[in-house]
């Protein structure tokens, strides 16, 4: 659950993008971004999203994508279904996980930092992806870490279980678009 939106942080950092020029990106819809937690694990796909990306020019590069919550897949349809009720996703309500970046800095040796609003839930949280770019496959690849209680995904009496902290692990192919 809390791997949802952090799927989409990565997602979103890992689409920045792949030349030294700014470009505009479509993720392709057969990636996942991946969501682990102490005792549970995922996938969301079909982000959707502008994506503008260019190494010498950071401040003009941002992301704005979206990911739906129906596609929560677990590998099990029970806990895919308890997911997506109010307690934990409410998807009904809150159909999509949102990320803004608004700013993007290199850090070293090819790895960059998006800062930006994670909207889940209906709540709005500042994050931070990390990520890194491979120009040769157009991947991008990132990882972050988000409590699934700050965006008031609680779940039900034994969400304990669970755990709080979502691991978020992505590498989006990001393809080129005119």
């Amino acid at each position: 659950m809390k791997t949802l939106f952090i799927t989409l942080l990565i997602s979103v950092i890992s689409a920045i993008g792949a030349y030294d020029y700014t470009t505009s990106y479509t993720m392709t819809d057969d990636y996942a971004i991946h969501f682990s937690t102490g005792r549970a694990e995922g996938s969301l796909s079909g982000l959707k999203g502008t994506v503008n990306f260019s190494e010498s020019d950071l401040d003009n590069s941002y992301m704005d994508v979206t990911v739906a919550v129906a596609t929560i897949n677990t590998g099990n349809t029970t806990k895919d279904n308890h997911a997506k009720k109010s307690k934990w996703f409410d998807a009904e309500t809150y159909p999509l996980i949102g990320f803004k970046s608004n700013a993007i800095k290199a850090l070293t040796d090819g790895n960059y930092q998006a800062t930006g609003i994670l909207t889940m839930k209906g709540l709005r949280k500042q994050v931070v992806i990390d990520f890194t770019t491979d120009t040769e496959t157009n991947y991008l690849t990132g990882s972050t870490i988000v409590n699934r209680e700050d965006f008031n995904i609680k779940g039900n009496g034994f969400s304990f279980i669970v755990g709080k902290d979502v691991e978020i692990k992505l590498r989006v192919l990001a393809n080129y678009k005119n």
